[in-house]
């Protein structure tokens, strides 16, 4: 953007009631890192935890949506972050990398702890101790399903 496409955005900005001072200390470009490994549905690493993601917008608002990026509700309210401007590491002091840096206590896959009872189904719930049992109720659901669904499909 040229500088007088820039003058045009921030009067237009101005006339819609954000502050000169505001518009003139926008926060510059900024790096930042996943500070979680991000898994897809098979549980498969996609991006590991301390990959870069740069030039990010270095607005205090956008970092903190950004930060929560990826996680439930559950996890944010219980502390845990994704992307944050420094690097993860021994120094960081979020809850992601201080479990990390200590293996992960809360988080188990005890065989004994929790395990579906459904025949020739060996799934065991992964996470804190308080997620366990949510995600075992929504995999037994799964197979609930799947027994309706082949109920449907032979004819009578």
């Amino acid at each position: 953007m040229d500088w007088k496409r820039t003058q045009e955005v921030k009067k237009a900005l101005e006339q819609r009631g954000y502050a000169a001072t505001y518009l003139d200390s926008w926060q510059p470009k900024v790096d930042m890192w996943w500070h979680r490994d991000w898994l897809n549905v098979e549980g498969a690493v996609i991006k590991p935890r301390g990959t870069i993601v740069p030039t990010m917008p270095g607005h205090p608002d956008h970092q903190m949506r950004m930060s929560v990026r990826g996680l439930t509700q559950a996890q944010v309210d219980e502390g845990y972050l994704s992307l944050l401007p420094w690097a993860p590491g021994p120094t960081c002091k979020c809850r992601t990398c201080r479990e990390a840096e200590v293996g992960h206590q809360g988080v188990t896959t005890d065989p004994g702890r929790l395990r579906c009872d459904f025949p020739g189904c060996n799934y065991v719930p992964t996470g804190t101790v308080k997620q366990q049992p949510f995600r075992l109720n929504m995999h037994k659901k799964s197979h609930s399903k799947a027994a309706v669904n082949a109920a449907e499909a032979v004819p009578a």
